[in-house]
């Protein structure tokens, strides 16, 4: 009767074991700091390009950022700062179509008629749950770090914990 005590132990010391090996694929938890010829990058966005998808994270106003869950192996990072810029015009969604005519959602689709024309539209509220307008201060960056097939930052992302500090340069 030991015998058959002894195959089942074996099997889910086996099965433990297999359990707790490291897959490639097992989550990575990246910090560190962005930073544009010395000084941090004040808020913007990180997108990071695996091969199993884009991982976000936020770039903080001191310049450090988090990101978290990502898969283990090579990743382009690009780094967006637009949504800080003062310059740049925010859209804000009013319920009109810019086409004519009662369009897809209007009376004639079955949907909620139009306001009269000149009457004041409300603007949308933000979603439950959408994330908030970016953090910090507007940093002009070059260019090629927005495009994943223009920016330089290549890295390797292991299992794990690490710190990866991003620099850019011109």
């Amino acid at each position: 009767m030991r015998r058959p005590l002894w195959g089942l132990t074996l099997l889910l010391s086996l099965a433990l074991i297999a359990g707790c090996s490291s897959g490639k694929n097992t989550p990575a938890t990246i910090t560190g700091t962005v930073t544009y010829n010395g000084a941090p990058v004040t808020g913007g966005a990180l997108a990071f390009h695996t091969s199993e998808g884009v991982y976000a994270a936020a770039i903080e106003p001191d310049g450090t950022y988090s990101a978290v869950d990502l898969p283990a192996g090579e990743t382009i990072v690009t780094v967006n700062t637009e949504g800080l810029n003062p310059h740049t015009k925010k859209q804000v969604y009013t319920g009109q179509s810019s086409g004519g005519g009662a369009g897809m959602y209007g009376k004639a689709a079955g949907g909620a008629p139009r306001a009269p024309k000149g009457a004041k539209q409300e603007a949308s509220p933000v979603p439950e749950g959408a994330q908030e307008s970016p953090k910090g201060t507007y940093v002009k960056i070059p260019r090629n770090y927005t495009d994943k097939t223009t920016s330089p930052l290549k890295i390797t992302v292991e299992r794990g914990s690490q710190t990866i500090n991003l620099e850019l340069k011109n």
